[in-house]
């Protein structure tokens, strides 16, 4: 199945079921809210970092950086701040969660979540990259 056509149907999934995502509630167009974002309703806690050089228009990378189990995603975004106003790029920060059922509910929430912030930032979906250290360098070597 296209990436595409993923992305439609989560989209059409998270429409019909009434879920807001507040950090989600603009769509790129001129402004775009910048700086460290929460986003909310979601079943971990997920930050999202925006540097302001981001412009309409363009595309940008997106780094997926799992935090080491235990620290909390708002401490590892903080880490990324600098090389992300430095490159411009957006930076997405979920809690790790070590899972028993490893491959399935985590990875199938994190891809959500992912398509999610292609859908309403301009993502170069040709450079996302997930990058994790201590014990989710293991998750990301999976």
């Amino acid at each position: 199945m296209s990436p595409k056509r993923v992305s439609a149907i989560l989209f059409f999934i998270f429409w019909m079921t009434g879920i807001s995502f507040s950090g989600f509630s603009e769509t790129f167009y001129g402004e775009t809210k910048t700086g460290l974002i929460e986003l909310k309703e979601f079943r971990y806690p997920v930050f999202l970092y925006v540097p302001e050089g981001v412009k309409p228009g363009r595309r940008y990378p997106l780094i997926v950086a799992m935090p080491e189990e235990g620290r909390s995603p708002k401490e590892n975004i903080a880490k990324w701040t600098t090389a992300a106003n430095r490159r411009t790029m957006l930076v997405l920060s979920p809690m790790y969660e070590r899972i028993d059922d490893l491959p399935n509910s985590y990875d199938r929430w994190l891809m959500e979540l992912k398509d999610l912030v292609e859908l309403q930032y301009p993502v170069n979906s040709q450079k996302i990259f997930l990058i994790g250290q201590k014990s989710s360098a293991s998750y990301v070597g999976y």
